[in-house]
Formats: structure tokens, sequence, C-alpha cells
């Protein structure tokens, strides 16, 4: 799957997913169209009231979310997330995020995999995805000593750990 260059993805993959409710989603909402579940090569922790992600070299570690493709104003998409996630200038070096572009591959478009992957119900492993895109997403960028790593990748699953 390729996106135009006017038109980037964004992957989210903890409090700003649909199934979070957070009010912000409705933002992403008004700014960009769901393409559907997916996943990031990466590995997730609970940092308590929201999760952090950084990469992974290990092909097996997998962080669960939902892609976008900003077809509104991007720039005003990402004033409000950098905000929210503080990043960006304005905020203290180091930021506790970073807004990176990554690889990230959606789940195919069979709707029972998507409907088991949004209900946390598949093993995410065995659904079959599509080609990787890059995409947006906010990289985890302080010490993660203290956090619980969320082994199955999904934060909206985080009380099955």
């Amino acid at each position: 799957m390729t996106t135009p260059a006017n038109s980037p993805c964004l992957f989210v993959y903890g409090t700003l997913r649909s199934d979070a409710q957070h009010p912000l989603h409705r933002v992403i909402r008004e700014h960009a169209r769901d393409l559907g579940p997916a996943e990031f090569q990466g590995q997730l922790f609970d940092l308590g009231a929201y999760p952090g992600v950084i990469d992974s070299e290990d092909p097996t570690d997998r962080v669960i979310g939902e892609l976008y493709e900003i077809v509104g104003d991007a720039q005003l998409l990402f004033e409000r997330l950098d905000a929210y996630e503080e990043c960006g200038p304005g905020f203290a070096e180091p930021t506790e995020y970073l807004r990176e572009v990554r690889p990230v591959r959606l789940f195919a478009s069979d709707s029972a995999a998507n409907a088991a992957a949004r209900d946390g119900k598949s093993n995410h492993q065995q659904t079959k995805v599509t080609a990787a895109t890059d995409a947006w997403i906010y990289l985890y960028n302080h010490s993660l000593q203290k956090a619980q790593r969320l082994v199955h990748g999904d934060y909206l699953r985080r009380d099955d750990e």
C-alpha cells in the first residue's frame, strides 16, 4: 500500500485509538480517514495512564493499532497531537515522545480478521497483513525501567497481562 506524499499516514496504538474513546480522537476523525487495524514492529509498554512504544529489531515484536490516512489539515492535526504528546518545539528536551515515520502494516481487508483484530480476540501474529507503508508514530523517548512491557502488543488488552 502506498499513499501520496500529500496525504501521509498516522498510526495510533493507545489512548488515541477509536475504542479508547479519548476526546482527541474526534480531531483525528476530522482530519484523517480510518484505513483499519494495523501493526508496528516494536515493543509496547504500560506507563500507567497511557502507553509508550519503542522500535524493535525482533520481527516477532508487534504493536497493534489503527492506521489513518491524513486527508485534512495535517499541520493542524499534528499541532494538536504534538501538544497532547508534549512533543516538538516549546517542550523541554528530551521530550517524552518523538514523532517519527516508521513502516507499519495494515491488516488484510478480510472483514472477519479486521473484526477480530479490533476486538482483540485474534492472535495478531497469525492475522494476514498487507505490504508495509510509512506512517507517523509517537515513539517513547524516556526511561522504561519502571514500565511494564505488554508482550501481546495491544494496549486495549492491558488488563490481560
